[in-house]
């Protein structure tokens, strides 16, 4: 377990004690970033971004997260020596982002050094909506694999399992049955048609009968 990931794993504990639901590794629907934690507490946002040190880097990537959350901040390592009132923290309280320490000397303690500013007019529906349970824990926050739940992974998993619930199943009727990410159904049907014949969709198989097409589950269930 990398460095990074062994630090977020210390604030997804603390976010839990703190009675949040926390989601790791998340890639929100049209978005190009992956957030490393989105924690939701009565459909309010917390989005952290985590890193090893402190820097402008990771300030500028909790700083894109402002217009979609509630609250959002970074969390680093205690520093030996460290001001509330330094140069980095004046940037993060400008802002309205908030800093989170991890001080390994006190058993990993998480400090909120920096509260982050409430941002009232957050687009957080555009979060909530691609958040679902698998994000809690298929991928360790802060990975340095490029692990995460994406929205077509989702899709995979939700075609897989209405196909081994339908035998047999019409491309046409699982579209239907799929809720899916794609924004239409025609290109949901020319990809999904494309992925399973690449063998990309684990557990179903495609066959041709006639002029239709149909899908079976292959021997693994999942």
């Amino acid at each position: 377990m990398g460095k990074e990931e062994l630090l977020a794993e210390k604030v997804v504990a603390y976010l839990q004690d703190l009675h949040w639901d926390v989601y790791q590794e998340v890639k929100p629907r049209g978005f190009g970033e992956v957030a490393d934690i989105v924690a939701v507490q009565s459909n309010r946002i917390w989005i952290i971004e985590t890193k090893t040190s402190f820097s402008l880097a990771v300030i500028a990537q909790a700083y894109n997260w402002r217009n979609f959350a509630h609250w959002v901040s970074i969390s680093v390592p205690s520093a030996r020596r460290y001001s509330k009132r330094d140069f980095g923290s004046d940037i993060l309280r400008h802002y309205g982002l908030g800093l989170l320490r991890v001080y390994d000397q006190y058993e990993g303690s998480v400090v909120e050094d920096v509260r982050a500013r409430l941002h009232r007019n957050s687009l957080s529906k555009k979060i909530l909506g691609s958040l679902c349970e698998e994000q809690k824990t298929y991928a360790k926050a802060g990975n340095n694999r490029g692990s995460y739940y994406s929205p077509f992974k989702r899709t995979c998993h939700e075609v897989a399992r209405t196909v081994h619930a339908n035998p047999g199943i019409s491309l046409k009727s699982l579209i239907e049955k799929v809720d899916h990410h794609y924004a239409s159904a025609s290109s949901a049907r020319t990809s999904l048609r494309y992925w399973a014949e690449a063998g990309k969709i684990r557990g179903i198989r495609m066959e041709k009968e006639g002029k239709f097409i149909k899908f079976y589950p292959e021997s693994t269930h999942v």
